[in-house]
């Protein structure tokens, strides 16, 4: 508990700041829902998308409804010449546990991959569909990836 002001202390008034353009701007956040899967939301705002893995409950933990539901999301937004940068996001508390153990103790021991084999496997699929935007990019001279 922070110690009590005493009672002599003055208080400090600050003069009125003027309203900026920057003060008016609609903030990053401000997203439109766009389409909505099963577990995967695509928001859109201008030439911005926001895919935001939806399996809260879960931890967005991967499952194969949502590896089908991300890739198609991560193909929609890349298909749009309007847009110029995607940001993938998780809802909840994690962006993403990782497997889902639960499904993956259903599935049968034959179908499981190696998990190096699996790895690249997903890191081929989504970020040559995520360079895509990227190439757009380089045609005007723009260069590099926020992350």
């Amino acid at each position: 508990m922070p110690a009590p002001r005493p009672a002599s202390a003055p208080s400090i008034t600050l003069p009125e700041l003027p309203v900026s353009a920057r003060d008016s701007m609609t903030r990053v956040g401000d997203y439109e829902l766009y389409r909505q899967y099963e577990t995967v939301n695509v928001y859109r705002r201008g030439p911005g998308a926001k895919v935001e893995l939806n399996r809260p409950d879960r931890l967005n933990a991967w499952s194969n409804q949502f590896a089908l539901d991300l890739l198609a999301a991560i193909k929609e937004v890349t298909d749009s010449p309007e847009v110029r940068a995607v940001v993938v996001t998780g809802a909840g508390r994690a962006f993403s546990s990782g497997a889902d153990l639960k499904e993956a103790a259903n599935d049968r021991v034959d179908d499981l991959k190696d998990p190096d084999d699996s790895r690249a496997h997903v890191e081929a699929r989504y970020a040559a569909e995520l360079a895509r935007i990227e190439a757009r990019y380089a045609e005007d001279g723009v260069r590099g990836r926020a992350a």
